[in-house]
């Protein structure tokens, strides 16, 4: 009897098994068969389930055990939705990279702070900003728990929400912080050195060093791309900026000259999204790199705590508002190419953007002034002309700055036309700095050809507005803007409707105009 209650039990498990894997497909024949066929240390579970997992890559196990750096060989870094991070107390708006803050109106515009990070920080499911959380575990116990159909899936999650800062390809590609280090018998082969010994950017806490043994140099640099700085208006002007670290330990056995840590730029790091051994030298110049940041010696830093590097302004003038903005970190001995004695060991320890939280992370703080630099009035004081394109560029000067978030504003302008033949005629479009949560309510009118229309969204284009050959057409732009959660740049865009060698042109005294209601 219980032979064959002992077959019978067999025959359920595999019948359940067989039912999951109709019902839920093989994705949850892998958690179904991982406790049957292999079952999986506590320690390498998933944090999450399989649909709150955002992003993954193989990455190397790599620890300091004293002077050495030992690789266990590969893991699995994947990104995950943690808690739910509610809208902070005076925060205005959100992206994947950081937080917005208005703090007040001066002469020049609105004045705005913004706290960037490292990477991909925030998750936006629903109505709901998550915090995105970092954790690891190893390749055979991943695959166990997430099937390849789901993997696919992440995959297609990260495409659509630009997850990728660089490029789409196998992987999730992650923060671009961390650390390269190498070792070497002479410290001049070691600082003037092209590659590394080992590069990491999965790991939730590393070092800057500067160290001599007695029979080995040890130098590690940092790197701490910031991605979120693109997302600063096209009129941002940056008045302030500080990095922060949060340090957990140092190193500073002899008070000398060139004890400290400063933020040296600009990086040439091969991705900001990781980072290789052969970005050692991509650290600033590897002699007299230039400095952007107020030097910390090292018996100023705080352990337990963030520091805080001031920009200078050579630091603020490379904060871009159009790409990444990449920092590097050194010691002084090595900005300084200056050898510690033997068996000194400057160092600090920190936290990395794969630390659990944001409490830890590094950030960018910058302080910006949305200025009407390009004006709420626009006339165009020359001609512009193309061939041979179909593709919607920007106008050179008819462009307009909405300053104020979430404001009304009236738009008004004129757009002189010509070709020289029948052939290309032209079409136009209306693009934002700032499209998020934007409301656009324009509409046009070619005066001699009837044609019109109406935009309701960022980057779109018209139909076909007729041109006559040699004639001047008048298409007049009316209607209403209101911003979102930031001010903006309404910029037009236009170009030949029908490539053509003939050319088309906006003439002179065309002009574009805003005005808040």
């Amino acid at each position: 009897m219980k032979k064959i209650l002992s077959i019978l039990g067999k025959k359920t498990v595999y019948l359940l098994v067989l039912i999951a894997v109709t019902i839920f497909g093989f994705g949850m024949f892998n958690f179904v068969t991982m406790a049957i066929i292999d079952p999986i240390p506590e320690s390498l579970h998933l944090k999450v389930l399989p649909s709150d997992v955002i992003g993954y890559r193989v990455g190397k196990d790599l620890r300091r055990e004293g002077d050495v750096m030992t690789d266990y060989g590969d893991i699995i870094s994947y990104a995950y939705r943690g808690e739910i991070q509610p809208m902070l107390d005076g925060e205005m708006f959100r992206t994947n990279f950081g937080e917005f803050y208005k703090k007040g109106v001066n002469n020049n515009g609105e004045e705005w702070q913004a706290k960037i990070y490292t990477g991909y920080t925030y998750d936006k499911k629903g109505n709901n900003w998550y915090i995105v959380e970092h954790a690891t575990t190893t390749v055979g116990a991943f695959n166990q728990q997430i099937g390849q159909r789901e993997r696919k899936s992440i995959l297609a999650y990260q495409f659509t929400n630009m997850v990728y800062a660089d490029s789409l390809n196998n992987e999730f590609s992650g923060a671009g912080d961390g650390t390269v280090r190498v070792n070497d018998t002479s410290w001049i082969n070691a600082h003037d050195a092209t590659s590394g010994d080992s590069a990491d950017s999965t790991a939730s806490q590393h070092y800057i060093v500067s160290q001599w043994t007695g029979s080995a140099a040890n130098i590690y640099r940092g790197f701490f791309p910031i991605p979120g700085t693109d997302q600063l208006p096209d009129t941002a002007v940056v008045t302030a900026a500080d990095f922060n670290l949060y340090v957990d330990s140092k190193s500073d056995p002899d008070d000398d000259a060139y004890d400290y840590i400063s933020i040296v730029g600009p990086t040439s790091q091969n991705a900001t999204t990781t980072l290789v051994v052969d970005d050692y030298d991509n650290c600033g110049s590897t002699h007299s790199p230039t400095e952007w940041t107020t030097d910390i010696a090292l018996n100023n830093i705080s352990t337990g705590a963030y520091n805080s590097w001031n920009f200078n302004a050579s630091g603020i003038s490379n904060i871009s508002v159009a790409t990444t903005t990449k920092l590097g970190m050194r010691e002084g001995h090595d900005i300084n190419d200056s050898s510690p004695d033997a068996g000194e060991e400057f160092n600090i320890y920190f936290r990395l953007l794969e630390y659990a939280g944001t409490s830890y992370d590094p950030y960018l703080d910058v302080t910006y002034t949305v200025s009407p630099a390009t004006g709420m009035k626009a006339r165009k004081d020359s001609d512009q002309s193309v061939i041979n394109t179909v593709n919607l560029q920007n106008d050179n000067e008819l462009k307009v700055g909405l300053i104020s978030a979430n404001t009304s504003y009236i738009i008004d302008g004129v757009i002189f036309a010509s070709a020289d033949s029948v052939a290309p005629d032209i079409k136009i479009g209306f693009a934002l700095s700032s499209p998020l949560g934007t409301i656009i309510d324009l509409a046009y009118v070619a005066d001699d050809s009837g044609d019109a229309g109406v935009f309701e969204s960022s980057g779109g284009e018209s139909p076909e507005i007729t041109l006559k050959a040699g004639g001047k057409e008048i298409i007049q732009i009316i209607g209403t803007v209101k911003t979102g959660s930031s001010g903006s740049t309404l910029q037009l865009q236009w170009a030949q409707n029908n490539s053509s060698s003939a050319s088309t042109t906006v003439q002179a005294g065309s002009y574009l105009r805003a005005e808040a209601i």
